[in-house]
């Protein structure tokens, strides 16, 4: 009775919905389409055709790869609302369905935004807040694939203790959680104006400083972000069963010069930065322990306040000939 119930009550909401769909096989040919396509402004799409050539905002989101459910409860292109997505795989097709968006909150953290440099040059596909999109938007317009050297802190966030706990647990508990994770880990970023370059499982890749006028405390934002993030995951955990409680979080950061540039062919692009800073706040997530922030000595020396909670140690990192003094700092106290 409670099953017939909730199977009724769906398919009536479902029919308040404008819904459109789309199946991309994985050449990422768009195969079969329909529904609302022109409310949700998906209009003269051609089947047959590849999709990221008439959709340039689904790039790096199919073919689905990796998982067999994506939801995405806001997209947005430019300033236009482009609905709710939910991404799965049926054979040997992904399928993308749009729904009305989940939420008329336009700040919401899972919202993607896509900034376009030009009309037909769709470069950004990253989780953003409005604030930070605008400004990429509008600060960008100079990049493009030859690259371009900017200064900036990287941080890199890995959660300690989640492979593990993968491998022991079904899907239907490591989802929630992860989402759970990373909504404590993205947050700190946008809050602080910071780009969440990349999302690869349970680690993290910001950015600070792109877009920022000289002299901007965009290193002191990338350490109040890293201590933030550790601080969240902290109690989270705290409040979870044993399973949980063993995980923490290991943050690294790095700054100095990169690279600033679009990667990709006309099939698949991103943004992203590379350079020695990239590499080095990675080795430096790679040592730090759960609960630990390691930031190298140049982005140490930007704080005015609270160098004294941080220690000197050396490290050995791969891929170097000599040890590499880095500033050491534990926000949240460790048991003894």
């Amino acid at each position: 009775m409670e099953e017939q119930l909730v199977h009724e009550l769906s398919a009536e909401i479902l029919a308040r919905q404008q819904r459109a769909y789309l199946a991309i096989d994985d050449t990422g040919v768009l195969r079969h389409c329909g529904g609302s396509l022109e409310h949700y402004g998906l209009v003269e799409l051609k089947c047959g055709r590849p999709v990221l050539d008439q959709l340039g905002f689904l790039h790096g989101l199919v073919p689905l790869e990796g998982t067999e459910y994506l939801h995405l409860p806001v997209t947005i292109v430019g300033d236009r609302r482009q609905g709710a997505l939910h991404l799965f795989r049926r054979g040997e097709l992904s399928w993308v369905v749009f729904l009305d968006p989940a939420s008329s909150n336009d700040e919401s953290m899972h919202a993607l935004r896509i900034a376009a440099v030009n009309e037909d040059d769709t470069t950004l596909d990253k989780y953003l807040g409005r604030e930070i999109a605008e400004r990429i938007s509008k600060g960008f317009d100079s990049i493009n694939q030859q690259g371009e050297r900017r200064e900036v802190s990287v941080l890199f966030a890995d959660l300690r203790g989640f492979t593990t706990f993968c491998d022991s647990n079904n899907t239907v508990e490591i989802f929630p959680l992860l989402n759970q994770f990373l909504g404590a880990m993205i947050k700190p970023v946008i809050d602080n104006k910071g780009i969440v370059d990349k999302i690869i499982g349970d680690a993290v890749m910001a950015i600070f400083g792109l877009g920022s006028d000289e002299g901007d405390d965009y290193k002191e934002r990338a350490i109040a972000t890293g201590t933030e993030m550790i601080e969240r995951i902290s109690e989270i955990t705290a409040k979870s069963g044993d399973y949980v409680s063993v995980m923490g979080l290991g943050v690294g950061i790095a700054s100095g010069d990169v690279v600033v540039g679009i990667l990709g062919n006309e099939r698949r692009r991103s943004f992203t930065v590379i350079g020695h800073r990239v590499n080095l706040a990675a080795r430096l997530e790679g040592q730090a322990r759960a609960g630990e922030l390691l930031i190298d000595v140049a982005t140490w020396e930007a704080l005015e306040h609270g160098r004294d909670k941080f220690d000197l140690t050396d490290l050995w990192l791969k891929g170097l000939t000599r040890p590499v003094p880095a500033m050491s700092y534990f926000p949240v106290p460790q048991a003894k």
